[in-house]
């Protein structure tokens, strides 16, 4: 079994620390546009000393001075100089200082998070690739030993019948569950449709979908559950009955097709293709039993569900 896996990691926490510092930086220059010079106390709002002696020294009665004092200035100039001071250059730099800077760190900031987050995006990529590639290590492989071996009847009769029987044998690591296998004749231009009608036949009792209903409505899957192939078992054997037409085989190229289907022990299904010929439609045909006694491996039709996968790990753009 495959070692689990590393948890995926959440967006960087250094992007936390970096939003931290620009919002420190925020509150700090918000701090200093606050701060304000000392007011500065007019010398007007100091009172007079109303409370003074109305009596000399000898105890006569003196004229109050404050009818001799000149007017005091309009309010509305003591008004002017404490109100309406300027701004003091100090405050502006500081403001513009602190601008700045938060419209620097939060430009550092993002520049950041989006070079964090394309790291982030190509780790969980390495991620998903260890991963597939230490299940497919690990998993079953279940495949073809040796050729098929047909049986035929006699061909001069309207119709034939015959016995395929094929050796199945787990060559991966883990056990293959629910095997099963089907296998027919076919002929040109028909090698691809038996193939997938042979397949459509065994893919429900895998969990896989056929491409095509080949079951009446109703009819509820009537094959076995299948087998279970372990890594050191010998090979199993398999095997169909068919039957047909015996002017569709003579003269003839005829093709012994199959489909193998399994789930491995992460419960993911998998399948198998095969193809045998019993030679080149111009030199060797069928003409009587014994052309199925040496059969040709296809060069077409010889595949695995690994062929047609889609990639299942996030694809990272590449850099330009």
């Amino acid at each position: 079994m495959p070692s689990s896996s590393p948890q995926n990691s959440d967006e960087p926490s250094g992007l936390l620390k970096t939003l931290g510092a620009v919002f420190s930086l925020v509150l700090f220059g918000s701090f200093l546009s606050k701060l304000k010079t000392p007011p500065q106390q007019s010398m007007n709002s100091i009172s007079p000393n109303t409370e003074a002696s109305d009596e000399n020294d000898s105890g006569r009665d003196l004229q109050p001075l404050s009818a001799q004092l000149p007017p005091s200035a309009p309010a509305k100039d003591n008004s002017y100089r404490c109100c309406h001071h300027k701004t003091p250059l100090l405050k502006i730099v500081l403001d513009v200082g602190t601008f700045l800077m938060a419209v620097g760190a939060v430009i550092a900031a993002s520049i950041y998070a989006g070079i964090s987050y394309k790291m982030w995006g190509e780790m969980q990529q390495q991620t998903c690739i260890q991963k597939d590639a230490a299940m497919n290590a690990e998993r079953a492989w279940v495949g073809l030993v040796g050729n098929p071996q047909v049986e035929v009847s006699s061909l001069k009769e309207k119709r034939f019948t015959a016995q395929i029987t094929f050796a199945l044998k787990n060559f991966g690591k883990g056990p293959a569950f629910n095997v099963s296998s089907l296998s027919n004749f076919a002929t040109h231009g028909h090698v691809s449709d038996i193939i997938a009608t042979t397949c459509n036949f065994i893919f429900p009792g895998v969990g896989l979908k056929p491409t095509r209903p080949v079951y009446p409505s109703g009819e509820i899957y009537k094959l076995q559950r299948g087998q279970i192939l372990y890594p050191d078992q010998p090979p199993f054997a398999f095997g169909t009955d068919t039957s047909g037409e015996s002017s569709t085989v003579l003269g003839q190229e005829v093709f012994v097709v199959g489909c193998i289907a399994y789930k491995d022990q992460f419960s993911n299904p998998h399948w198998a293709k095969f193809s045998f010929s019993t030679g080149p439609l111009t030199t060797d045909v069928v003409r009587d039993p014994s052309s199925f006694k040496h059969l040709y491996i296809s060069s077409a039709n010889n595949y695995t569900d690994d062929a047609e996968k889609k990639p299942s790990c996030p694809v990272t753009a590449s850099p330009e």
